[in-house]
């Protein structure tokens, strides 16, 4: 008789295994814009819309003066109008067939998470740069037309956060507002953090305390460009949805023929700023540029 060892390959269409449950989701970058603002959800029969009515800032005309004994009063002008801004869908959707939403919960599971990132990644970009034509939302881009100048003060060495004093204290000396957040890329940040003295040590930044520079909460963003900055007073901007992101499964064409079935994710929102709150933001597109006019030439 022949000796037969048993062996692990002797076992046919072995799978034993630790199996490890659950699958990591998509890496994709950190959202921030979405959580700075206060946010209300709609009720149906809003007409898809939030209207308002605000001072027509192009009609105004302050006009109080000294006056003489027997002359004439200045006359002041305003006028107000209405503005509706309408509600901006983002979306997407994925064809799955229907053993795989059947047979592979946890597959479906996943598919559900891939479409509501992607359309949490939309938002955060909508919210920052999204220009208010056609489909697109109006973001704080395009809510702050105006971009900050330096005040051209004279630095011996001027740094980025002398950027951010200089904004904050234009803001505040121009308008009621009280800036309460910074935005900036993760870039920016490390420059700040970074910042090293002739023998290579670190300089402690003094503005820079628990998170805050100059007591603005700072918000890293890789939604924005490298060498821009955006200040802001949080409560004076709002995001208005139907609702958190819907997941809904149908037919497209030919999927009911091809047993295919489609996963939807659909948000409807618009962020606001009203007309005479948009002084409370403040964003300048070129920190370099900046950081030269306020240095000594």
């Amino acid at each position: 008789m022949v000796k037969a060892d048993v062996l692990k390959p002797s076992i046919t269409n072995n799978t034993t295994t630790m199996r490890l449950g659950g699958v990591e989701g998509l890496q994709h970058r950190r959202l921030r814009i979405a959580d700075l603002f206060p946010q209300v959800n709609l009720s149906q029969g809003n007409g898809g819309q939030v209207s308002y009515i605000d001072w027509d800032d192009d009609t105004i005309v302050r006009a109080a003066a000294m006056i003489a004994e027997g002359t004439a009063f200045p006359e002041n002008t305003a006028k107000f109008a209405q503005y509706n801004v309408p509600l901006k869908k983002l979306g997407t959707t994925i064809p799955a067939s229907s053993e795989v939403l059947y047979d592979t919960a946890w597959m479906a599971s996943e598919l559900e998470r891939f479409l509501l990132d992607d359309v949490a990644l939309l938002e955060d970009e909508q919210l920052w740069s999204g220009d208010g034509t056609g489909n697109n939302m109006t973001g704080l881009e395009a809510y702050t037309p105006v971009a900050y100048t330096a005040s051209g003060l004279i630095l011996a060495k001027a740094y980025i956060p002398d950027v951010v004093v200089d904004m904050v204290t234009q803001l505040t000396t121009a308008t009621k507002f009280e800036p309460d957040f910074v935005l900036m890329h993760g870039t920016l940040l490390s420059q700040i953090l970074m910042v090293k003295d002739t023998t290579h040590n670190y300089v402690d930044v003094p503005f820079y305390q628990n998170g805050k520079l100059l007591g603005l909460d700072v918000v890293v963003t890789n939604t924005m460009g490298v060498n821009e900055l955006f200040i802001g007073q949080k409560s004076k901007a709002t995001i208005y949805n139907d609702g958190q992101t819907d997941i809904m499964t149908g037919y497209g064409a030919g999927d009911f023929e091809e047993d295919m079935i489609r996963i939807r994710a659909k948000k409807r929102e618009l962020l606001l700023i009203r007309e005479m709150d948009k002084g409370a933001f403040s964003r300048c597109d070129d920190v370099t540029a900046a950081i030269t006019a306020l240095e000594l030439p």
